[in-house]
């Protein structure tokens, strides 16, 4: 190469190293969270989890790739990588309602009845009008009732204006089913299934729910039409 391009070229590198030696870790993970974002637009999730996963490299504090990596993993089905996520978040700020709320859930989904108790009365202080809080709280509430063998009418009203307000809340249409079951209501809960499949047909606990509902009415027309699509034993 001539001398006189060498230095040029030479040069160009040595301002390169030194424009990326000057910028800040927050400067680099801002950069990677913007490509994140940029990917997550264009569908090209798993690029945009590299990006994100930079961004922890370079900021573990950055809170919001660490709120919308944890949402997309939760989406994904990758619930304990979610979890542990969220975690992270209310380690960093106790206040973080978003993650609690997203920790009260998941907690409820899988039967984490103490940390789902833990989790809700955090989020029920800090955001007690949120519905979906309303809908956890009710959650909750339910269940320590109807241990307690006492009435479950008020927990049980507060989910079905919590779903009413949100049909897709899942948490709530667990509780208006649960107590439509208990009073013996079956063509009620059997609504609450359907229209809950109607949202979501690929919830398959709604699916073996409505199978039982249908046998337990002794529909066996219905029953197997259910199970057919559901693709599992008849529940008994």
């Amino acid at each position: 190469m001539p001398d006189m391009l060498r230095f040029p070229l030479k040069f160009t590198f040595l301002l390169f190293f030194a424009l990326a030696a000057c910028e800040s870790a927050e400067e680099r993970a801002e950069r990677y969270f913007q490509s994140g974002m940029a990917l997550l637009e264009e569908g090209d999730v798993d690029r945009a989890l590299i990006e994100f996963r930079n961004v922890f490299q370079s900021n573990p504090k950055h809170q919001e790739a660490r709120l919308v990596y944890a949402q997309v993993q939760r989406d994904r089905g990758f619930i304990a990588d979610a979890y542990g996520q969220y975690v992270h978040l209310i380690e960093q700020d106790p206040g973080d309602v978003e993650a609690l709320i997203a920790l009260t859930e998941l907690a409820i989904l899988s039967n984490n009845w103490e940390e789902a108790d833990s989790f809700g009365r955090s989020a029920e202080r800090l955001a007690p009008e949120d519905n979906r809080v309303v809908a956890t709280t009710a959650m909750l509430e339910y269940r320590d009732a109807v241990i307690a063998e006492r009435s479950a009418a008020g927990p049980a009203a507060t989910a079905a204006a919590a779903l009413a307000e949100d049909p897709a809340s899942v948490i709530a249409r667990k509780v208006v089913i649960d107590n439509a079951i208990m009073q013996g209501e079956i063509p009620a809960a059997i609504k609450a299934v359907e229209d809950g499949l109607q949202i979501d047909p690929a919830q398959s606990e709604l699916h073996i729910i409505r199978v039982g509902l249908f046998n337990a009415s002794q529909d066996a027309a219905r029953t197997r039409a259910a199970a057919g699509r559901y693709g599992g034993p008849i529940p008994r």
